[in-house]
Parts: C-alpha cells; structure tokens; sequence
C-alpha cells in the first residue's frame, strides 16, 4: 500500500559493461493531486540514455561518449523530441608536493524539435520549430590536503580545494523547453559539480569558480568528524538560475555540510545553505541515524525558505522521528511522529509492537494522519504486518 501521490509506470532495457552503460525506457504518468493535470502530464517514448568509456586513454586522461535521446508527447500541450551527443575528457595528476590537480572538458551538441506549443506557456514557440545549440567548458580543479596525526591517535586532515571552468555565455536560441531543469537544490553533494543544473535543457555558462575547505578528523576508536563549507564566484550573472536557487549571481550562498560521528552506530549530519548577504538560514536540515543493542532511531528537521517560483511552495518546517526500542530479544516497540513546525499541526503518528526472529517479522499497530486531500478526511488505520 503505498503512499505515493504520483503512479510510475515504466518499461525499460539496461545494458552495463563495466564503466560504460546505457538505457532505453519508456515512461507513463499518472497524478493524483488536485492540481494534477492529465492534459500536460507527458508520456515520455522513448527515452533513451548512453555513456561509454574508451578503453585507451588520450592525452593522459579519461575520454567518455554521452548520448541522450528523449520525446515527450502531451494530449494538451508541448511536445518535444530531443537529441544531444557529447563528450567528456578527465585527467588526475598528483604533483610531488601533494596536489590533486584534474584537467577536465567537455562538448555537447543539442537538436529540438516542438510542435503543439500552448500560446500562453510557450509564448516564443511556433509548431515545428527547430533549435540547434552546441555548449562546452574547459577547467581545472585542485585540492592540497594537509594531515596532521597527534600522539593520541587522532587524524587531522584540512583540505582547500578550488575548481576554475572557463565557458562561453549564453544558452542556446530563444524557445527551447526546459523539461528537465526544473528542480535545482545547491548544497554541499553539487557545490564542485562543473554544471549545477540536474537535466539537459538548461546550460550554465560562462568563467566561474568553485571554492570550498574541507576539515575532517578520525577519532582513535572509529569515529570520525567531517565540515565541509564553500561558494561560486563568477565573472558575471547567468540569468538562467532563480534567485532563489542561490545561484547565478557573481557570488553565490554559501553551502556547508557537517557530518559527525561520535562513536561507531550514530551519525548525525547537518547541511546548510546560508544568504551571501547577511547570512541568514535559507535552507537547513538536520539527519540522525543510529543504532544499538537496544534501540534504532531514524530523525530529520527541516527548514526551507519560501520558494513560489522553483516549487510554488510556501516556508516550510518540518521534523520527522522514527524509533524502535527493544524490550526483549524478539520483541520490541516502534514508534513515530512526524509534524510541521511552520503550520504548528500534525501530519502523522504511528505505533506498533513488532516481533521479530530468524524466519518472520510481525508487527501490529495504528496510524494516524492528519491531513487533509479533497475527500480523504483524517483518519486512523490499523495495520498487521507479516512478512517471512
């Protein structure tokens, strides 16, 4: 019984040979929100994806082939076909002083065809319209790491890292969809990313660079702690980035993640994205996992600031617990809560008694949500769970 508000359907082949590996899909949708609308939902065939690496290197470095082939078909709306092929080079080195130095490149041709563009959502498209771009970067990344062992055991490791791209401006003619670009989060897992953007159909372009710290230190009875914190500088604005991605200007927000680990069976990571202005909380979140002999715990916070043009969403905050203690070898306690701090009101609760061993897992408990969509009222489920 799932909980998703969106049906995946999809039919697929995979093919992988070591490095390399490709895809061929075809997709079907179906929301079931309220402001779902059947008619611009595409059915995505086919959707097709290569990347292959070259078994010879060139000029010292790693040489990759991307293809990508996607048409999207709406029964109101846009339809689209695109194809883009491109190519990546990749070359490490480590100096005799300890620098990580990595050249890197790549070239990617795009070719659009749209047809059936609404008047008000695609203003600039005509039916039949043929766009053609071409787009590419060049740069370097370095990292030098510093280590420090003390005579009680501990490691110290502090890490500057930069990374310079060198791209021309401008992203392509006037009128090509963004269909795959829609969503951007800038955090710490994308700050040394040479492009930002998640899909194909928006470029990030012109000079700019990546620039961060790292800060990592290994306790002598396995634990560890890790800071990582850093911002993009660039020449100038790229107006294809939301303001409120924090991105696009000629300094960027500042990312940072924390990861600590107090002993071995608990994390707790903390990743924050702070204005470049006056360094303010935009997006916060808070992740702790642990476990023992005696419990398991699963818990998140989460603060985003309002965001009406990227997602339509308005701030949110938000925390979400999930527990399990157990009472005995077998038996044991599972309990959660999950509640939105920004609406000071429930979302959902949960309890359950659960036995486990070897062969079986039963468990017996309620649910109870508290939201409400259309004509499902809030309302409390029991559950018996068996699985063997």
């Amino acid at each position: 019984i799932s909980d998703a508000d969106r049906l995946t359907s999809r039919a697929y082949v995979d093919w992988r040979d070591g490095r390399s590996h490709g895809a061929f899909s075809a997709y079907a949708f179906q929301g079931l929100r309220a402001a779902d609308d059947p008619g611009l939902t595409p059915l995505v065939l086919p959707e097709g994806e290569l990347h292959y690496v070259l078994d010879d290197s060139f000029w010292g470095g790693e040489v990759a082939f991307d293809g990508s082939i996607v048409a999207l078909h709406r029964s109101r709306g846009l339809d689209m076909q695109r194809l883009s092929v491109g190519t990546t080079w990749t070359r490490p080195e480590i100096l005799e002083n300890g620098m990580a130095l990595t050249f890197f490149a790549a070239i990617r041709g795009d070719a659009y065809r749209v047809s059936d563009p609404d008047p008000l959502l695609n203003p600039d498209v005509d039916d039949g319209d043929v766009f053609v771009r071409a787009s590419g970067y060049v740069g370097a990344e370095l990292r030098w790491p510093f280590l420090r062992q003390t005579e009680t055991g501990y490691t110290q490791i502090v890490e500057p890292i930069v990374q310079i791209i060198g791209a021309p401006y401008g992203d392509g003619p006037e009128g090509i969809p963004n269909e795959d670009s829609l969503s951007l989060e800038f955090d710490d897992t994308n700050l040394f990313n040479p492009v930002k953007f998640t899909g194909l159909d928006l470029i990030e372009s012109g000079p700019r660079a990546n620039v961060g710290v790292r800060y990592a230190e290994f306790f002598p009875g396995g634990g560890s702690l890790e800071v990582l914190a850093g911002f993009q500088v660039r020449a100038d604005d790229d107006p294809a980035f939301l303001g409120s991605t924090g991105l696009g200007e000629t300094q960027s927000d500042y990312v940072g993640r924390i990861s600590f680990t107090p002993w071995q069976g608990l994390t707790i990571v903390n990743r924050l994205r702070l204005d470049k202005d006056d360094f303010s909380v935009r997006r916060n979140e808070v992740y702790v996992q642990g476990t023992g002999s005696w419990f398991e715990i699963d818990a998140s916070y989460l603060k985003l600031e309002s965001d009406p043009l990227l997602t339509g969403l308005g701030p949110r905050e938000e925390v979400n617990v999930l527990g399990r203690v157990y009472v005995s070898e077998y038996w044991s306690a599972i309990g959660g809560v999950r509640r939105d701090l920004e609406g000071s009101q429930m979302i959902e609760s949960r309890f359950g008694v659960a036995y486990e061993d070897e062969c079986s897992f039963f468990e017996f408990g309620f649910r109870r949500r508290f939201t409400r969509d259309r004509d499902a009222e809030p309302s409390t489920t029991f559950i018996l769970s068996v699985r063997l």
